[in-house]
This record gives C-alpha cells, structure tokens and sequence, in this order.
C-alpha cells in the first residue's frame, strides 16, 4: 500500500524532531563537561558583549587608582582587554547554570588570565616549540583546560620561563575585577545571596543569569533547534512549487525553513515577488517528479567496505601523516639560516594543507556513515522522492546532504530509478556508453566506448557475482560505485537480453562547463573546440591540453626540480602531465580559483595519486615549483574566458565603488543578487581557552568592493549554468523524459532516455546563446538600473553556436 500524506507529516514531524534532539543534546553535552561557553547561544552572546566589556576592562584600566586596587589594575593591564573580556566571558558561561560562588568563579577568570600572561611569556621566549606543543594538541584532538595547562606549566619551567606565580588572592580579586565590569556593562550576570553548602549559618554571594539574559537564551534556543531539521526524502511526490514558499515539504515548520530559493536578503526577495518565476518553478517541479529507490546490491557491497575499511573511493580510516619539521623544535626563527627559514616555510604551508585534508577526511567519514544509516531506513519504501530548492544563483539543489543524486560517487552508487523501462538496443548503447564513462573510459569515441564494455563483458560479470572478490578490477575506476551499480545492471542485461528492466540513471557530463559557457558567451573558436562546443570525430579535453602545454614548458627548463616532474611524466604517463593533475585548477578557474588553490590541487594529487612517485621529503616543494608553470599554461590555453571573467571582475569593481549591489537576470528570468556588505572582523586569540570572531558591521548599507570583485565571475557563470540545467528540464519533459538525475552540469536519465536528454541538452544551450546576450544584459541591466557607464564588452569571435547541434561531446 502506498504511504499516505498522513505518513509523510509524520515523517517531516520526525526530521523537525531529530533536529530538536540532536540540539538540546549538543546543549545538554556541553552543559555536563563544563563547555557551557561552547553552546550557539553563548557564543552569540559573547559575540555581541566582548566589546562592551572590553571597553569597559580598558577604562578602568587607564584610570589609575590609588591604594591597594594599583595592583589588581596592573596585573590586569597586562593583557588585552578584549581577551580579558573574553576570557571573563567565557568562563562565566561555562558555570552559568552552576550558582557558582563569585570567589570561585573570581578565582577562576583570574587563573585564565594569568596563564595567557604566563603562556605568551613562553610562546614569546620560545615560540617554535611552543607552537609545536599546540600544534601536537590540535593533532590528538585535545580540548581539555587543564591538561593542557598542565603540560604547558612543566614545560615552562623545563625551559626556565621566568615566572612568579600570582597569589590566591590576586587572582581572586582580578577576576572578581572582571565580573564586577561584565555586571556593569551588560544585563547578563546578577549576584544573589545563598546558604553556603553544609555551612547553614553561612550566607555566600553567587552569580546567576539575570531573568532577562535566560529568557533570551530560551528563546534563541526556541529557534535555534528549529534552524536545522533532519531533512530526509519524501516517501510521497514533494508539493508542486506555486511560490516561494510555496511547495516542498507539506509541514508548516518544513517550509518555512526550505523556501524554493534559499536567500534571506529582502532586497533579493522583493526581486521573487516582483519577477516571474513560472519557468523556474516549472523547471524545480519536474525535476521533483523523479522517484527513487535504494540499489540493494550496492548498499550491501559498501556496508561491507565500509566495515572492513576498504580503500574503494571512501575516505581512508587512517589520518594523513603530518610532515616532520625540518628544524629542531628550539630553534628561534631569529637563529635560523635563510635556507632554513625557506625549508621552514614551507613546511608550515604544507602541514596547513595536509591538517585541512585530515579535516575533511573526518568530514566525509561522518558523510559516509550518514548516508549508509538513511540508505538502510528508505530501503523500506518501493519508492521515494527529493525536494529541491535553488540557492540565490539559481543553482538546483536536493535539500537532503548526503543520500541524493548530487551526493558523493558512493551516495550516487546507491540510488536509482524507481520507475523501470525496459531496455532497448539504443538504450543499450548508452547503457554501455555510460559504464566506460563511469570506468574512466570517457575520452574516446562513443563507438570505442561501447566495445570497451563490450569487451569486458565477462570481466563485468564477474564482478557483479562477487564484487569484493575482484574488486581490483573495479576499485580504481574514476568513479567505482556508479561503476559497480553499472555492473550489476549490465550483468543483468547479459542474462536476460533486451526487454529486462532499466533503472540505472545514465549520466551525461559537460566538458568543463564554466568555460563552456564563456566560449559561448564570447563565441570563441579556440575555448569552444577545446571544449566540445563544434563536432569532432573524439571528444576534445581541455585537461589533457593544458597537461601537454604544462609538460612542454617544464621541457625547456633547467631547474633540478623539472627533471623530477619529466622523470614521473616518462616514467608513468607516456612522458606528459596526466590529465589528472590539471583537471582541477582548469576546471575550477571560471569559479574564482586562484594559484594558491591551484599549489593545494596539485599536492592533494600527489598526496593522493601519485605517493609513491615522489619522495615526501620534496612534495610540496615540487607542487610550489610546478603551480606558476600549470597556472600560465591554464592561461595560454583559456585565453577569452579569461577575458569575460577579468571584465566582470572589472564592472562589478567600478559599481560597488558606487557603493551599489550588482543585480541580473538569468535567461530563463531568475533574478540574481549580489550585495556583500562591508564588515571588519577582529579575531580574540587566546593562549588556550580558544578563540572568537567577532565581526562588526560597520555601515550596513555599504558595500565591499573586493568580496564583490571576487564573487562576480563566479556567481555569473553559475547562474548561466544553472539557467542551461533549467532550460534543459523543460525541454526534455516536452520530449517525454519522465525521470532526472542532475547536478549543474551533469544530466542522467534512463538509458531509453539518453537520446532524447543528449538533444535536449544541446537544443537549450544554443537556444539561451542564440536568443539573448548574457554579458550584454548583464551591462545593460546595471547601467539602467544605476546610471554606471560600464567599460565596452570583450570582443567576440567567430564561433557558430548551432555547431553544438552537432556536436556530440558536447555533454557525453
């Protein structure tokens, strides 16, 4: 029977009630362990009160008192007062539950700020290996006071730190300072009077929240534990998009917090109100059409992996290692050589990378067990559906992280069609198309791609009756769990021939779609054969070009360290690049990378690729060594997209020195809006208590100049792209496509469908390129709006945009 909308209210209260949960038992954890100060509506408080306190520690501290107070006010005056304010802060939040007596609570904020006068005293006098102790805590993940205070006060004194501890009373009283300047600048504490404990003649005074300061907490955390429901699939179709608020999820608490467009700026949502939206909204709904149901046989095959820690395209069990200093941990920067401080450098730049690499495998080891747990409760249902919503780009995304069409390679793995159509012979020539595709096949022709499948027939089936058996056929595919979802579906077929059952999504790709989009803007003939754009007897790729472009400048030069990169290229990839190495810096560059993301693409390939092909020692050097070569080879390849990017770079500079938002419309007419206001941010560091950003606006209404030159080439191209996606949607609904699986600029459906979506793709590329002039809207638009005479468009070339009818690489 199917579920009902009962059921699915049901279901949504359930998300609504797990996020409730999984907030008030963060809250209640942090509570227990004294970490009050961690929770959301602490630190949002500390936020907006650290100044105010500071100012107030700061003032008292420059009047200078006389009698036994000029004490307490130097020792004060020792430290910072916004850390003193935070430090003050932060402790009184983490007893704010407690009744704690004000000489304890005293006595505590006065250790605090001793020890960050203490500890800076030893990171000052010796500041490599100081660092090196904080750096060792970071590694194991240690957060408790005081250990760390204990480790830190031992290896002070084994390095003889002058220090002469202060006494119990003045600690008491600089704290008692501290609290005393919190109750005067802000509403938050309020001291009472209680019966000391086991002492009953004995009064105490102890510090309290004020009345108000916990009615606002309990609202914030009214709100706060709404913020973030558990969003999951719907076990019924999502309510059909009429508005903004309009559609989705049918519980009133869900909608509210999934909107179809996923902004908060009410300038950018009175431009919804006033816009219209029908085609974008048409476009959401079909796409929310789609039902689904978990692939059993992969599931199985990860659980499996997953619990045996498999290396098959998950994230590893075990940290990458963090590099060795080069320099002893004593050594003071001042004593260093200049080839140590280089060597030293460098080490810094590289063990930042590799510490935010072991974050994100921590990141994706949590993704991977979420969405094995949410696989294992929808595989109950015979089918199910996903809500989409766009971000303010227009961008279409599934509202549910983790299990959905847009997640990871082995998220994908486990999803497929509910809808079933039988095969046949052109959907079978996708349907081999697609699992070369999914092997890494993907850079020959269609028909070559069709006999590598067919040729390893056997081996396919093989690995579809025991995948772990032979997983080292599949392991190492560019994206293995499509790839085994492939295999199982293409093991079928061999049993029982054309007719059987369908639901593999089979996915077509762009080829590097931002710059697709540029060429096509520009109708430049380089980037567009480069990228698919005319026909071909193969598919063109631009990562491989700039591969070959990149191997011929380290050709022609003399430095030891090219010899290392040519000896990897001869020695491994047929004497060029692999087109690895270049995929990402050419694939992020229409999205605003930089060279200091193109350096941590090429050592996370090494890292991740090729660890055995170069000794560890001189990695990052290398990838330092190779990043301004790959960059200006990037260059020399993508010439006028480069140009398109500089001149919105360029006008989005000239209006927002007029202190105005840039605003455009897609052509399909979603409205795009970019205002980023100018803020300062002050970071407090402290010694171990942690760190806050505070962040103050300084005139709300005016706008930053470089956060808006650097997001407007980027917002641009994504909107185009995801306009394409859209208009691709209503096109191929109209040629009787029933069932999608899309992110941005990769385009699935069934395998009888491919024909159908591989038209539609093309048809409404050309059709958005050939019917309007996106940069000339785009100009034409702002200067309308705000009389802002904008410099003269780049030039464009010569390239027919109705060649990509025939073109058929241009997504394959």
């Amino acid at each position: 029977m199917e579920p009902s909308i009962q059921e699915q209210i049901d279901l949504e209260k359930r998300m609504v009630a797990y996020g409730i949960g999984r907030y008030k038992s963060t809250v209640q954890k942090a509570l227990e362990k004294g970490r009050g100060a961690d929770t959301q509506s602490a630190q949002k408080l500390m936020q907006e009160f650290v100044l105010p306190v500071a100012t107030a520690i700061r003032e008292w501290c420059e009047h200078k008192s006389p009698g036994p107070k000029k004490k307490y006010n130097k020792l004060l005056s020792v430290v910072e007062p916004e850390v003193a304010a935070y430090l003050g802060l932060r402790a009184v939040f983490d007893h704010f539950t407690n009744n704690t007596p004000l000489v304890s609570l005293g006595s505590r904020i006065g250790m605090l700020i001793e020890d960050e006068v203490k500890f800076s005293k030893f990171q000052e006098k010796h500041g490599e290996y100081y660092d090196a102790i904080i750096r060792d805590f970071k590694k194991k993940g240690t957060t408790n006071y005081r250990h760390m205070h204990r480790v830190l006060t031992m290896k002070a004194k084994q390095h003889e730190v002058d220090w002469v501890d202060w006494s119990n009373e003045e600690r008491a009283q600089v704290g008692v300072k501290v609290i005393d300047l919190i109750m005067q600048s802000t509403d938050l504490i309020e001291m009472k009077k209680e019966k000391a404990k086991g002492r009953r003649h004995l009064m105490q005074v102890i510090i309290v929240p004020t009345e108000s300061c916990l009615k606002w907490m309990k609202e914030f955390d009214s709100y706060a534990q709404l913020m973030n429901p558990d969003r999951s699939p719907c076990i019924i179709p999502p309510d059909p998009w009429t508005s903004v608020d309009q559609g989705g999820y049918y519980t009133p608490q869900l909608r509210r917090r999934t909107p179809l467009v996923k902004v908060k700026n009410k300038a950018h949502l009175e431009l919804f109100n006033d816009g219209k939206m029908d085609k974008v909204m048409q476009s959401v709904n079909i796409l929310q059409q789609t039902s689904w149901e978990i692939n059993r046989e992969v599931f199985e095959v990860l659980k499996t992996a997953w619990e045996q820690s498999l290396p098959i395209g998950l994230p590893q069990s075990e940290p990458y290692p963090l590099p060795a200093s080069p320099i002893p941990k004593d050594t003071k920067k001042s004593d260093m050589t200049p080839l140590q401080k280089v060597a030293f450098d460098e080490w810094k730049s590289e063990a930042r990378v590799v510490y935010t690499m072991n974050k994100e495998r921590v990141s994706k080891c949590f993704q991977v067990i979420r969405v094995l747990r949410m696989a294992k409760e929808f595989m109950d249902y015979s089918k199910f559906w996903f809500v989409y919503q766009c971000d303010f780009r227009g961008r279409i995304y599934a509202t549910v992280s983790g299990l959905s069409p847009q997640g990871p390679d082995f998220a994908k793995g486990l999803l497929r069609f509910s809808e079933g159509k039988p095969l046949t012979e052109r959907g079978l020539y996708w349907l081999k198309i697609h699992g070369a595709n999914t092997f890494g096949k993907d850079k020959i022709s269609y028909a070559e791609r069709a006999k590598w499948t067919e040729d390893n027939a056997e081996l396919i089936r093989a690995i579809a009756s025991d995948p772990l058996t032979h997983r080292d056929a599949w392991a190492n595919a560019d994206k293995p769990w499509q790839f085994l979802a492939f295999c199982f579906e293409y093991a079928r077929f061999l049993h029982l021939g054309l007719g059987m059952l369908s639901h593999l999504p089979v996915a077509l790709d762009g080829s590097c779609n931002g710059l697709q989009n540029f060429s096509a803007m520009l109708r430049d003939e380089v980037g567009g054969r480069a990228t698919n754009l005319t026909p071909s007897k193969v598919p063109a790729d631009i990562y491989s070009e700039v591969a070959r472009v990149c191997t011929e400048r380290l050709r022609g030069s003399t430095d030891p360290l090219a010899a290392v990169w040519l000896n990897f290229c001869d020695a491994e990839h047929g004497g060029f690049l692999p087109r690895g190495l270049a995929k990402r810096p050419v694939m992020t560059l229409p999205y605003g990378s930089t060279q200091q993301s193109c350096r941590e693409y090429i050592y996370k390939y090494m890292l991740e690729e090729a660890q055995e092909s170069f000794p560890k020692e001189i990695r990052f050097r290398l990838s330092v060594f190779l990043t301004p070569i790959l960059w200006a080879s990037i260059g020399e390849v993508v010439v006028a997209a480069r140009k398109a990017m500089d001149w919105i770079q360029k006008c989005a500079g000239i209006v927002a020195r007029e202190d105005h938002p840039l605003v455009w419309h897609t052509p399909i007419g979603f409205p795009v809006y970019q205002g980023r206001k100018k803020v300062i941010s002050r970071r407090v560091d402290t010694q171990l208590a942690g760190r806050i950003q505070l962040r103050l606006n300084v005139d709300s209404n005016q706008i930053d100049v470089q956060k808006q030159r650097l997001g407007a080439s980027p917002n641009f191209v994504h909107s185009m792209d995801a306009c394409h996606l859209m208009l691709t949607l209503t096109s191929a609904s109209a040629k009787g496509v029933t069932s999608f699986a899309c992110i941005h600029d990769d385009f699935g459906t069934h395998a009888n469908d491919t024909d159908a979506m591989h038209t539609a793709i093309r048809d409404a590329f050309v059709s958005m390129y050939e019917n309007s002039d996106p940069l000339l809207n785009f100009k034409t638009g702002i200067e309308n709006s705000t009389g802002i005479v904008l410099p003269s468009l780049p030039p464009k070339g010569s390239l027919n945009i109705t060649d990509i009818l025939r073109s058929p690489y241009f997504f394959g």
